[in-house]
């Protein structure tokens, strides 16, 4: 790296050696790496199946100074599944690791980016701060900065919020017997707009009072009706911020507790496959294991065995589709990780009982 004091919007900072350097932790990891790739046969790669799992081994592999003759014989191991036949079925799939350098390439790009954005962001933001009479470091990045100015921006509309009653008029009409009574509720004309607010909503008590004395014991008509049939596809499967925020509205559980449990669940306990994944879709292959999927959730949630029974196992939904990359999801039995557990078994049979 090189730095040198320049004006404040040009780049002290530049890529003009990045080299990878192990930690003195990892250090003897490291020879014992190089060592055993002396006396290989064959390398294959086992890292994560995402970028940053193929860049990590990469890193490895080149700081190992591994032959070039050796890295193009190089198979790529991708397992998303810890389950024996997964693992087994992924052996009989490698590839040549050449294929995948592509994403190794754009992992190094990223990470090389952040680094030159952050340091010299942070750089020039710094010394406008220190300017401005600030003698605090200013540290910027490429998501730490959006994200704080998202939480800034909402906290500044928290503490300039003015909380202002308003009022809604609904009218219970009896129709027939009391389980169709129709709940109706009044949409101000724009004869009332002075008496509401940018949202629409009824600002006067008076004005509301007004309209129900009026209406109060008086018979409805109805003036126009509409019906539409709609059709709701299958909700896709998830991928783990998904499962994040599903979660936590309905169970209260952190981001952090949710991924603790997933690694869990695939590590540990092997029921889920890969959980670190930004994809929502299956592959096809995949498919071919659905009886069997919906056999061991009906033997985990009987609470679930009419929905199991209702279940097309010949329907393909768009969760299905090999163009949007890999992840599925099964079962566990731990408390908290039931209620995740609760969560992946509906989506998975909701998309065998709606079509796309």
């Amino acid at each position: 790296m090189s730095a040198t004091r320049v004006g404040l919007w040009t780049s002290p900072y530049r890529a003009t050696d990045m080299e990878a350097q192990a930690s003195q932790n990892r250090l003897k990891t490291s020879l014992l790496l190089s060592k055993t790739g002396q006396k290989h046969k064959q390398l294959i790669h086992a890292g994560d199946p995402d970028r940053e799992g193929q860049l990590l081994v990469d890193e490895v592999i080149d700081y190992c100074k591994v032959a070039n003759s050796e890295k193009q014989s190089m198979q790529r191991l991708l397992i998303s599944d810890l389950n024996l036949s997964a693992v087994r079925r992924a052996l009989g799939q490698m590839q040549s690791n050449t294929s995948y350098i592509p994403l190794s390439v754009s992992a190094l790009a990223r990470s090389r980016a952040d680094w030159l954005y952050g340091m010299n962001m942070s750089r020039a933001y710094t010394l406008l701060g220190k300017q401005a009479g600030y003698n605090g470091v200013l540290s910027v990045g490429r998501v730490q900065t959006p994200v704080l100015g998202l939480v800034v921006r909402r906290d500044r509309e928290i503490e300039a919020f003015v909380p202002r009653d308003f009022f809604t008029l609904d009218a219970l009409i009896p129709y027939g017997s009391p389980e169709q009574d129709i709940k109706a509720r009044w949409v101000p004309s724009e004869a009332c707009e002075k008496w509401l607010d940018e949202d629409g909503r009824v600002l006067s008590l008076a004005l509301a009072e007004n309209v129900a004395n009026r209406i109060k014991d008086k018979p409805a008509k109805v003036v126009d009706s509409q019906h539409k049939q709609t059709k709701q596809g299958a909700p896709l499967p998830y991928s783990l911020s998904a499962l994040q925020i599903d979660a936590s509205k309905r169970f209260n559980m952190s981001a952090q507790m949710v991924l603790d449990i997933c690694q869990a669940l695939y590590e540990k306990h092997k029921v889920i496959t890969y959980p670190r994944s930004d994809c929502r879709y299956l592959p096809k292959d995949h498919f071919k294991e659905a009886s069997s999927v919906t056999r061991a959730i009906q033997g985990l949630a009987s609470d679930l065995s009419k929905a199991v029974s209702e279940a097309n196992l010949s329907l393909k939904s768009r969760a299905w589709n090999d163009s949007k990359v890999e992840a599925h999801h099964a079962l566990f039995l731990q408390p908290k990780a039931q209620l995740l557990f609760l969560l992946m078994k509906l989506r998975f049979i909701s998309s065998l009982l709606l079509s796309t």
